[in-house]
């Protein structure tokens, strides 16, 4: 149970970390003349 638990929430850091850079991309992309 403990490492089912630890991949469930490695997946959803990936994921947390997969949004924020593309959101980061498109605020670096909107910001530029």
């Amino acid at each position: 149970p403990d490492r089912q638990q630890v991949k469930c929430r490695l997946s959803q850091i990936r994921d947390y970390i997969r949004v924020t850079s593309t959101m980061m991309d498109s605020l670096n992309q909107s910001s530029d003349p």
